[in-house]
């Protein structure tokens, strides 16, 4: 890879003097320190100066891609190497190509179809698990209301049991 060729741009370092008379200036501006008024003065009209340099200085833009690394007929050296297209073999391989298309896309049809069936299946499925469910909710209500009766019942049994044990304990 080739290194970056430098060069020194008088315009980017008349901004950055510019620049730092300003920040200085400022800074004697803050502190109250003599000449400050002058330096700043300096300063600006160095600034103004450089943009309006800038203003007529026009730039190259270059696109910084290197065809010749992708198309190395482009090169001085390759020059008299152009190949020649074999125009039979490149429609061979363009009808391989377009077979072998062919057969894919034919099997992601295959594929989406059997997708299909499993889903509407897995659909099927969970509708009767969700029938059964709710099947399952009614009988667990009623198996609920079973017990409670019960427990009421054995309750009363219960109370009805001490109270002839009582009487028996208290005619002996």
């Amino acid at each position: 890879m080739e290194q970056a060729k430098s060069k020194f741009d008088f315009i980017n370092f008349a901004y950055g003097v510019g620049a730092a008379v300003i920040l200085i200036a400022a800074m004697f501006k803050f502190l109250g320190w003599d000449y400050a008024n002058e330096i700043f003065i300096v300063g600006l009209t160095t600034e103004a100066i450089v943009f309006l340099i800038s203003a007529f200085q026009w730039k190259v833009i270059s696109s910084g891609y290197r065809w010749e690394n992708i198309f190395p007929q482009l090169t001085k050296d390759s020059a008299g190497d152009n190949e020649k297209i074999d125009l039979s073999n490149s429609i061979q391989q363009y009808y391989k190509n377009t077979e072998s298309v062919t057969r894919s896309v034919e099997e992601l049809e295959k594929t989406i179809k059997n997708l299909t069936e499993v889903s509407e299946g897995l659909t099927t499925s969970v509708q009767r698990i969700s029938n059964q469910m709710v099947k399952l909710e009614d009988s667990s209500q009623n198996y609920e209301e079973g017990l409670d009766n019960l427990k009421e019942r054995l309750a009363k049994v219960n109370t009805f049991y001490s109270e002839m044990i009582d009487l028996v304990e208290e005619e002996k």
